[in-house]
Formats: C-alpha cells, sequence, structure tokens
C-alpha cells in the first residue's frame, strides 16, 4: 500500500514510495542516468534515457529519481544517492557557489 496524499488534485507521493520506485537506478548508480535526473524534469528524465539505455524500467526509476529531487529538494536528492552508493560525485556547479 502506497502511502500518499493529494494537495489540490495532485497525488504526492512519500518520500519512502518515491525511493522504492528509484531503487533500480539508486542501488547501480550510473554517473549519467544520475546527472540527467539531477539537472532534468521528470519527463524529460524519462525521454533522455531512454535515448542513453533503451529500457523502460530503468528510464521510468529514473523519472521516479527525477520526481524526488523536484519534490523534496537537492538536499535529499543528494543524501539518497549517497546512501545507496560509494560512488563519488562530483558536485553540481550549483552547489559550488
Amino acid at each position: 500500500m502506497t502511502n500518499t496524499t493529494e494537495n489540490n488534485g495532485e497525488v504526492q507521493h512519500s518520500l519512502a514510495d518515491i525511493i522504492a520506485k528509484a531503487k533500480l537506478v539508486l542501488e547501480e548508480p550510473d554517473p549519467e542516468i544520475i546527472q540527467i535526473a539531477r539537472e532534468s524534469t521528470p519527463t524529460a528524465t524519462y525521454k533522455r534515457v531512454l535515448r542513453v539505455i533503451p529500457d523502460l524500467d530503468t528510464a521510468k526509476a529514473a523519472r521516479w529519481l527525477a520526481v524526488l529531487r523536484r519534490n523534496h529538494g537537492d538536499k535529499v536528492f543528494e543524501e539518497t544517492v549517497s546512501s545507496f552508493s560509494k560512488w563519488s560525485q562530483q558536485p553540481c556547479k550549483a552547489h559550488a557557489l
């Protein structure tokens, strides 16, 4: 059962639900996919990832990772990615300012 709320007619998924849906790309992070999710809208992430890796499940999981960033912010996004991987990330230019 998913933990969701409705806000102005939009369904808001809990952080745990979003992480579960993004798990495929979090468990074995590809730096290119993470970067796409870091800098793109959820829909653009889906389309861009599908061009890089023609796999619907991966594209959907990447889209959810972008939803996580949009709904919960850059800090939660970075903490979530880091918690799933020992992969060393280059900080986004915006964070270096």
